[in-house]
């Protein structure tokens, strides 16, 4: 009998099947669109595989969506290249920046994985300045205690969405980066396991 075996993924490099794997996230990665006061706040979000019924889980930051946010939580306005919905602000953490959305939407949810090394191939994902659906790649450069640190090039609207590594798992969420005549280079997702502090029932070992 024929036996098959699970090629290793080199998660130092970029992934051989790599247009498959940017089609999958770019297919979940969505846009968020907080509209309030007459302006709107945009920025980026991906669906997490967690129970919540029919519902899909959106997870983005805090800053994205802190300005909808209202005495029932708030609602946004979400877009899936194209195919637009709302979602529910259930949950939120100012101190990771981080924010949970329930929506309607189906998505399939993106596979994750826990922390990345330094060096580890990666790619981000979202809308930088209203280009829906911009990749951009990288590489890990440092690691704190709940940061990722990487070198892909990434702009306003980029926040909320998925930081992915050569197997195409999520590893981060990107939430910032430095911008200025003097830096570059150096941007930050939040580790996935600051999800369990606040924000979802779980066992953060499995993003350890």
């Amino acid at each position: 009998t024929a036996s098959t075996t699970t090629p290793q993924i080199n998660l130092y490099q970029a992934p051989p099947d790599l247009g498959e794997k940017i089609d999958t996230a770019l297919d979940a990665t969505v846009g968020i669109n907080c509209i309030s006061g007459g302006w709107i706040h945009r920025g980026s979000g991906w669906p997490l595989d967690a129970p919540s019924g029919s519902a899909t889980i959106i997870v983005t930051n805090h800053h994205v969506i802190k300005e909808c946010v209202g005495p029932d939580k708030g609602t946004v306005d979400i877009d899936v290249r194209g195919q637009y919905g709302t979602g529910q602000i259930i949950n939120y953490d100012a101190e990771y920046d981080l924010a949970i959305i329930e929506t309607s939407l189906a998505l399939t949810p993106l596979p994750t994985a826990g922390w990345p090394q330094i060096g580890h191939w990666v790619m981000a994902v979202g809308n930088p300045l209203g280009f829906v659906g911009s990749v951009n790649t990288g590489r890990v450069s440092n690691l704190t205690s709940f940061e990722i640190v990487h070198d892909v090039s990434t702009n306003s609207g980029n926040s909320g969405g998925p930081l992915i590594n050569a197997a195409g798992q999520v590893v981060g969420v990107h939430y910032a980066g430095y911008a200025d005549d003097f830096v570059e280079g150096v941007n930050f997702a939040i580790a996935l396991r600051m999800l369990c502090d606040k924000l979802l029932v779980c066992d953060n070992e499995q993003w350890q």
